[in-house]
């Protein structure tokens, strides 16, 4: 996996830590939960970068042939233009 840096407040770059995930929902949900603006806002939008607002956590999909609730997405986000944004944290291991 390749590295990932950032840039300081001196304009120079470093390495970031390696940090293994051993609880899902404590350190990627929780995180994003309270972090909305780590999603890619400006990357859709460069002029007018996205500003997200968390709908639900959790949020359950019917399943189509059932109608019963089989699934969940862990985030319903929608942005300014009302777009809805679904967001599925993962980890990697």
């Amino acid at each position: 996996m390749p590295n990932i840096y950032v840039v300081n407040e001196t304009g120079t770059t470093e390495e970031m830590e390696r940090v293994r995930c051993k609880d899902e929902t404590r350190e990627l949900q929780d995180i994003l939960r309270h972090n909305s603006g780590l999603l890619a806002g400006d990357q859709i939008d460069p002029e007018e970068p996205c500003r997200w607002m968390l709908i639900k956590r959790e949020m359950p999909v019917p399943d189509p042939s059932t109608g019963s609730n089989r699934w969940s997405i862990d985030f319903l986000f929608v942005y300014q233009k009302a777009m809805p944004t679904f967001d599925e944290c993962k980890r990697f291991s």
